[in-house]
Order: C-alpha cells, then sequence, then structure tokens
C-alpha cells in the first residue's frame, strides 16, 4: 500500500541547471550570443572560413545550438567550452569575414558586431563564472544519464555537488579572486582590455511609502560579483537542497542494498545500513537483514 517515487535526478539536476541559466541577464547575454554565433557560421560559405582556421588543429571544433527551442542537457555546457577553446579561431574567422571585399553587408555588419561583443571583458568573466558552476554539475549530470546507474553513486554525486557549491558559498570571495584571475590571463592572451566597463548608474525614483533612497551598486567589479557570480551560485545550491533534500538521499542510500549488483555481492549488511527504508515501511529491521542474508 506504501510506495516510494524516486525521481529521475538527471531530468532534476538539468532543470537546476536550466533555472540558473536564466537568474541573471548577463547570463541571458551570454547565451544569446553563443547562439547568434552558431547562426552566424551556419552558413556554408562562413563555416567553411572557421574551418580552414583549424586546419592545423587535430580536431576541428564547430559552434553549438544553446537556443531555448533546442537546447539538450549539455548544450549550454558544450557551448561556453567550444567557445572558450576556439576564442581566438572564431575571432580571427570574424575579422577575415569582416575585411573580405568579397563578403556581403550583412556578413560584414554582423561580423563586425559580434566580434566587438566578443572584445568585451565582462562576457569573458561571465564565460568563467559559467565554467566555475558548469564543471561541477556537467560530469554530474552526464554519470546520471548513465545507462545503469547505482542509487548510491547517484547519492554520493549528488553530495558532492551539495558540498562543492556550499564551499562556494562559504568561500564566496577566494573563488571569485580565483575566477577574476583566470578571466584576466585568458583577457590578456586574447589581447582584450583586462577591465570591467563604467556604465552610467541610473536613479531610481522614490516612492511614497519608502524611506531610504534605492542605491545602485555603481563599482562595476562589485556589480559582476553580486548579481551574476553570487546570483550564480545562490541559485544553483538553492535549488539542489529544494530538489535533492537529505530525506530522499537517505532513502535512496538505503535502497541501494535491495538492488542486483548488492544481492550478488559479499558485502555485509547492518540495521542501520536499512534503518531509514524499514521506518518508513514500518518493518523491523533485524527480520530484513536476516532475510537479505539467507538470500544472499
Amino acid at each position: 500500500e506504501k510506495a516510494q517515487f524516486v525521481w529521475c535526478h538527471a531530468h532534476r539536476l538539468n532543470l537546476v541547471v536550466e533555472s540558473m541559466l536564466c537568474c541573471s541577464t548577463d547570463i541571458k547575454k551570454v547565451l544569446g550570443l553563443l547562439q547568434e554565433l552558431y547562426n552566424f557560421f551556419n552558413s556554408h560559405r562562413r563555416h567553411a572560413v572557421l574551418i580552414k582556421l583549424q586546419e592545423t588543429e587535430a580536431h576541428r571544433r564547430t559552434l553549438k545550438r544553446v537556443s531555448d527551442t533546442t537546447r539538450s542537457w549539455r548544450s549550454a555546457e558544450d557551448g561556453v567550452k567550444t567557445l572558450m577553446e576556439c576564442f581566438a579561431t572564431i575571432t580571427e574567422a570574424l575579422q577575415c569575414l569582416e575585411s573580405d571585399k568579397s563578403s556581403d553587408k550583412s556578413t560584414v555588419s554582423s561580423a563586425g558586431g559580434l566580434l566587438r561583443r566578443l572584445n568585451d571583458f565582462n562576457l569573458v568573466i561571465t564565460l568563467h563564472i559559467l565554467k566555475f558552476v558548469l564543471c561541477i554539475t556537467g560530469p554530474v549530470s552526464r554519470i546520471l544519464q548513465g545507462v545503469s546507474v547505482d542509487l548510491a553513486i547517484a547519492v554520493a554525486l549528488i553530495e558532492s555537488c551539495l558540498k562543492k557549491l556550499d564551499d562556494a558559498t562559504k568561500n564566496c570571495d577566494h573563488h571569485w579572486q580565483q575566477i577574476l584571475a583566470e578571466a584576466k590571463a585568458f583577457a590578456e592572451l586574447q589581447d582584450i582590455d583586462p577591465t570591467f566597463h563604467v556604465t552610467r548608474a541610473r536613479k531610481t525614483k522614490k516612492m511614497f511609502d519608502e524611506l531610504a533612497l534605492d542605491e545602485r551598486v555603481e563599482d562595476p567589479e562589485r556589480r559582476i560579483k553580486t548579481t551574476v557570480f553570487r546570483c550564480v551560485i545562490d541559485s544553483v545550491y538553492i535549488q539542489l537542497k529544494e530538489r535533492f533534500q537529505t530525506e530522499d538521499l537517505a532513502f535512496m542510500h538505503c535502497m541501494r542494498f535491495f538492488t542486483p549488483a548488492f544481492l550478488v555481492s559479499s558485502l555485509p549488511v547492518t540495521e542501520d545500513d536499512i534503518k531509514v527504508v524499514c521506518e518508513f515501511y514500518n518493518v523491523d529491521t533485524s527480520v530484513i537483514v536476516k532475510e537479505l542474508t539467507d538470500f544472499r
């Protein structure tokens, strides 16, 4: 009469990532740029220029599609990775197409616009923030999508994600400085000015029932750290905590002792190992341990 429904952990983790990709305007801008680059180089002639510049490479890379309607579970991670690894090649291809006299006006205009957007340090730092988070969730998502994933391994992977994100939350300043240093080194390598652009501070109207003015963050570095990095980390961590509660993880950890892989093994089982499951189904723990031992 009583059954415990086990959600697809890979799907739930993907929902966490999808929510994170929508939590910041800067993140949306990066994803929009990735899709625009894909659309731009989707033309045969433009794509040929990109491939030709990779003749000396062992593996020729192509841009990934990351639109909302066609995005797969790992397309955002693949898109960010491809752009960062082929940044110099993509920039050179855009420069060639912009300066080529045989290019049509649409190609010249689009190439110039994309090139200016790529040479922006805000884009570089946002790419590194996405890389930091997706390097935590990406490997776990791919393993969870496997055909035969052990329940204990799934629980351990989710707990490892939570642990890493908890560390990122508690040591936010330390991780931010690491990301900032990596982004500046990447920008200097690509001949991009590693400084944040100062934008005009927007004024907000004070409402009649407010006691103080709404102060905006004027420092550009602090704005990125607050509205992008902290926002992304908090979004992923809170979503993971909500979707993967401790009670559910403990139940799944106990269920591993009833899987075929464990039943054919010689690993010992104790009453504490299956306590959560026995309490849920209101059965005697010692009886279940004896039945498991006799069965094996």
